[in-house]
């Protein structure tokens, strides 16, 4: 039973880093993983802090989040992120992350032919 109790709490939460997952999924999908880094500050008290995230590609500011908790700051970033790279977020989508695919469609093959 205890397991259990363990288990949904690990779930709900989960659902405050959903944007989170959905972006290193993306980008792991992509192979472009490595690219990612965050910065994370946080001001006012301790007893209140409030936290700064920002996402990064490559060196390149893709989404930046305040929040109350560093998960929840980093998540913010992360779904905007998500929102400049086309993708749905979870308040967009509410379906799981194996519908994220690369904004190209590739069934037919690479769509960048690259000739030597």
């Amino acid at each position: 039973m205890w397991a259990l109790g363990f288990i949904v709490l690990v779930n709900r939460d989960m659902s405050n880093t959903d944007g989170t997952v959905l972006l290193n999924n993306l980008l792991q999908k992509l192979d472009k993983l490595s690219l990612l880094s965050w910065e994370d500050t946080d001001t006012g008290p301790a007893h209140a802090p409030e936290w700064h995230s920002t996402c990064k590609l490559d060196g390149d500011v893709i989404g930046t989040g305040s929040s109350s908790t560093k998960a929840a700051a980093k998540d913010a970033a992360a779904k905007e992120a998500l929102k400049k790279l086309n993708q749905p977020t979870p308040s967009d989508d509410t379906s799981s992350s194996d519908n994220i695919s690369p904004s190209e469609d590739t069934s037919s093959g690479p769509s960048n032919d690259i000739s030597p």
